[in-house]
């Protein structure tokens, strides 16, 4: 028995979900699995017979009983998808679905590809979902499969963290798009943000735009910031990012906690329990609340909180996470055949 696990090509090096699969992949081979690299292609632009024949290039690596742990989606759409789980159930191997989205929740418009993700789960013996609201919301739809819970994100980078020890209750820091997340405009004037992204700023304001930053020196720069880390959602025509942030795990609430910064989150976000749970964060229901909240905070809490943090963040940095799922993924897939979840 073999164990091998897919992994995105060919996305934006910018691209969050590519880089969620290949953090995911370079912990995995660590613990001696092989690598079933997976191109990506835009949606459309192959037939159904194309689709097939990549698929069965991919699936034919595989023997009867290995295990493949399929990072889901790939991205290339639910054609696709369906087509490679197809192929892969032909080859008599057992499948752990890795979902670190789930596009009909995640998209309103593919909402009506519920029941095409839903069936083609299904084929799989097990799944690793982001949070337990994902699953029960997932199995009262029609998903008959086990799961088992992702709790964290990972970033496995091989570099030293020296967190500020200075720290700044009027500065916050944010990952992400302004163009995605207009509402951080809502902080202009109340407290100093530094964005890392590429969008544009604006003269005299106190949101500054710092560009965005590969994994490595984001983390660095998160960790010199002597701030705190937002993870904030908001509702958009056709993106309810605010509702899907409460059934999935945020990358960016990880990328902060590897730099061992503390994080911002709202009480409804689906990692707010394991972030106080560990004391690595504060909990904000309303942006318009955050400035007070951060000023209410003692030196003791602070201290407190930024300790926990670090100690969180030395787990990410090192994959723990991640091998943990994993393995409790395998030893579920083969070994249990008890109907319960982890």
């Amino acid at each position: 028995m073999k164990i091998f696990i897919s992994n995105l090509h060919g996305q934006s090096d910018s691209s969050t979900a590519m880089i969620a699969q290949n953090t995911v992949t370079d912990i995995a081979k660590g613990m001696w699995m092989n690598e079933l690299p997976i191109s990506y292609f835009p949606i459309n632009s192959l037939s159904l017979e194309q689709m097939a024949e990549r698929a069965a290039e991919i699936a034919n690596n595989l023997s009867r009983d290995d295990v493949i742990i399929l990072q889901l989606p790939t991205w290339n759409g639910i054609a696709f998808d369906e087509i490679l789980i197809e192929s892969i159930k032909k080859r008599q191997a057992k499948m752990i679905a890795f979902v670190h989205d789930f596009v009909p929740y995640m998209f309103a418009k593919n909402y009506y590809l519920l029941d095409r993700y839903l069936n083609a789960y299904n084929q799989t013996e097990l799944l690793i979902l982001p949070s337990q609201k994902m699953g029960d919301m997932m199995t009262e739809a029609g998903l008959k499969k086990k799961f088992v819970i992702q709790e964290l994100w990972d970033h496995h980078v091989n570099i030293p963290v020296k967190v500020n020890q200075e720290f700044n209750k009027n500065k916050v820091v944010f990952a992400g798009s302004l163009t995605r997340f207009p509402f951080i405009w809502d902080l202009d004037g109340q407290l100093d943000v530094d964005v890392f992204s590429n969008d544009q700023g604006r003269d005299n304001s106190s949101i500054h735009i710092k560009g965005w930053q590969p994994d490595a020196i984001l983390i660095h720069e998160l960790a010199n910031s002597g701030a705190m880390g937002l993870v904030w959602s908001e509702n958009f025509t056709d993106r309810p990012e605010r509702e899907y942030s409460k059934i999935n795990a945020s990358y960016k609430l990880s990328t902060y906690l590897a730099a061992g910064i503390p994080v911002i989150l709202r009480e409804e976000n689906a990692k707010a329990e394991i972030v106080s749970r560990y004391g690595a964060g504060l909990i904000v229901n309303e942006l318009d609340d955050l400035k007070n909240k951060l000023n209410e905070m003692s030196q003791e809490d602070i201290n407190q909180m930024r300790e926990h943090a670090k100690k969180l963040g030395f787990l990410i940095r090192h994959g723990e996470f991640t091998r943990k799922v994993l393995v409790d993924s395998i030893f579920k897939a083969i070994g249990d055949e008890k109907n319960e979840n982890i």
